[in-house]
């Protein structure tokens, strides 16, 4: 196991241990700001409702077999990526 993902599964066991809900939200609000942009969709947070509204879409889809292949996503982000002039911010604009 690499140090990154022992740290990680470290922290999991010491916050799976902690009890103190004070103590549980400041770790939240410490880490907050280094997901924030995992739960926004156009620039607008995600709720739990969101959320769970866009997986039962996204295995409808696979059930359907609207799918592609991993190398046809590396193109297409490849292609994204060129058309946003290399600058690799294509992500962080759509958020």
């Amino acid at each position: 196991m690499n140090n990154t993902a022992k740290l990680k599964d470290d922290l999991h066991h010491v916050i799976d241990q902690i009890e103190d809900q004070a103590t549980l939200q400041a770790v939240l609000t410490l880490l907050a700001p280094q997901t924030d942009s995992l739960f926004k969709l156009q620039g607008q947070p995600l709720d739990q409702d969101t959320i769970e509204d866009l997986l039962e879409e996204s295995e409808a889809d696979i059930e359907a077999g609207r799918t592609i292949s991993q190398q046809e996503l590396k193109t297409h982000i490849k292609s994204w990526r060129n058309q946003n002039n290399g600058s690799g911010d294509l992500y962080q604009q759509n958020l």
